[in-house]
Protein backbone atom coordinates (compact mmCIF):
# COMPACT_ATOMS: atom_id res chain seq x y z
CA UNK A 1 0.00 0.00 0.00
CA UNK A 2 1.54 3.50 -1.11
CA UNK A 3 1.59 6.25 1.79
CA UNK A 4 1.24 9.84 1.04
CA UNK A 5 1.64 11.69 4.51
CA UNK A 6 0.43 14.91 4.18
CA UNK A 7 -2.87 12.76 2.95
CA UNK A 8 -2.95 10.30 5.53
CA UNK A 9 -1.83 12.16 8.67
CA UNK A 10 -3.14 15.65 7.40
CA UNK A 11 -2.92 17.49 11.10
CA UNK A 12 0.55 15.29 11.78
CA UNK A 13 1.55 17.27 8.47
CA UNK A 14 0.00 20.90 9.40
CA UNK A 15 2.18 20.61 12.91
CA UNK A 16 5.20 19.51 10.85
CA UNK A 17 4.73 22.46 8.28
CA UNK A 18 4.36 25.00 10.74
CA UNK A 19 7.32 23.64 12.62
CA UNK A 20 8.77 24.26 9.12
CA UNK A 21 7.44 27.54 8.61
CA UNK A 22 8.53 28.64 12.16
CA UNK A 23 11.86 27.53 11.17
CA UNK A 24 11.67 25.19 14.46
CA UNK A 25 13.89 22.53 14.36
CA UNK A 26 11.91 19.67 16.83
CA UNK A 27 9.93 16.78 16.99
CA UNK A 28 8.06 17.67 14.20
CA UNK A 29 11.13 17.62 11.95
CA UNK A 30 12.20 14.44 13.23
CA UNK A 31 8.88 12.92 12.84
CA UNK A 32 8.87 13.39 8.66
CA UNK A 33 11.74 10.90 8.15
CA UNK A 34 10.06 8.41 11.17
CA UNK A 35 6.64 8.47 8.83
CA UNK A 36 8.50 8.08 5.75
CA UNK A 37 10.02 4.98 7.17
CA UNK A 38 7.21 2.81 8.97
CA UNK A 39 4.50 4.98 7.32
CA UNK A 40 1.68 2.60 8.84
CA UNK A 41 2.37 2.37 12.08
CA UNK A 42 -0.08 1.76 14.65
CA UNK A 43 1.13 5.14 17.34
CA UNK A 44 1.15 7.87 13.63
CA UNK A 45 -2.68 6.67 13.49
CA UNK A 46 -3.71 6.80 16.78
CA UNK A 47 -2.32 10.01 17.42
CA UNK A 48 -3.75 11.02 13.92
CA UNK A 49 -7.19 9.98 15.10
CA UNK A 50 -6.74 11.80 18.88
CA UNK A 51 -6.00 14.97 17.49
CA UNK A 52 -8.96 15.01 14.98
CA UNK A 53 -11.07 14.96 18.06
CA UNK A 54 -10.36 18.24 18.62
CA UNK A 55 -12.84 21.05 17.86
CA UNK A 56 -11.50 23.93 15.94
CA UNK A 57 -10.77 26.23 19.13
CA UNK A 58 -8.92 23.15 21.04
CA UNK A 59 -6.92 22.43 17.65
CA UNK A 60 -5.39 26.21 17.68
CA UNK A 61 -4.88 26.72 21.55
CA UNK A 62 -3.17 22.91 21.01
CA UNK A 63 -1.16 23.63 18.28
CA UNK A 64 0.02 27.15 20.43
CA UNK A 65 1.29 24.71 23.47
CA UNK A 66 2.30 21.75 21.36
CA UNK A 67 5.25 24.16 20.05
CA UNK A 68 6.81 24.96 23.01
CA UNK A 69 6.32 21.53 24.73
CA UNK A 70 7.96 19.66 21.37
CA UNK A 71 11.28 22.30 21.64
CA UNK A 72 12.50 20.92 24.89
CA UNK A 73 14.90 17.41 24.39
CA UNK A 74 16.57 16.75 27.31
CA UNK A 75 19.18 13.76 26.68
CA UNK A 76 17.59 11.57 29.84
CA UNK A 77 14.04 11.89 29.22
CA UNK A 78 13.61 12.48 25.33
CA UNK A 79 10.75 14.82 24.53
CA UNK A 80 8.91 13.84 27.75
CA UNK A 81 7.43 17.06 27.99
CA UNK A 82 5.48 16.29 24.78
CA UNK A 83 4.36 12.95 25.69
CA UNK A 84 2.91 15.13 28.74
CA UNK A 85 1.10 17.59 26.19
CA UNK A 86 -0.15 14.96 23.64
CA UNK A 87 -1.58 13.00 27.15
CA UNK A 88 -3.96 16.41 27.39
CA UNK A 89 -5.51 15.02 24.67
CA UNK A 90 -6.50 11.89 26.03
CA UNK A 91 -8.09 13.94 28.85
CA UNK A 92 -9.82 16.03 26.43
CA UNK A 93 -11.46 12.74 24.46
CA UNK A 94 -12.31 10.99 28.04
CA UNK A 95 -14.36 14.36 28.89
CA UNK A 96 -15.45 14.63 25.46
CA UNK A 97 -16.52 10.88 25.77
CA UNK A 98 -18.38 11.34 29.72
CA UNK A 99 -20.78 13.76 27.90
CA UNK A 100 -18.60 17.02 28.74
CA UNK A 101 -19.14 20.13 26.34
CA UNK A 102 -17.22 23.20 26.30
CA UNK A 103 -13.33 21.76 27.13
CA UNK A 104 -11.17 23.98 26.38
CA UNK A 105 -7.29 23.89 27.41
CA UNK A 106 -5.97 25.44 30.72
CA UNK A 107 -3.45 28.40 29.20
CA UNK A 108 -0.11 28.59 30.79
CA UNK A 109 0.85 31.01 32.46
CA UNK A 110 4.70 32.51 33.55
CA UNK A 111 3.76 32.49 36.91
CA UNK A 112 3.90 29.15 39.71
Amino acid sequence: MNYNWPDDYPLLFELYQEAKLRGLNNFFQELAGKINETPDFYVFRKLEEDLSALDSKSWTDFKSKVFRCSMERPELRGYSQLVDCLNEVKGYIYLKEQGYSNIEFISESSTE
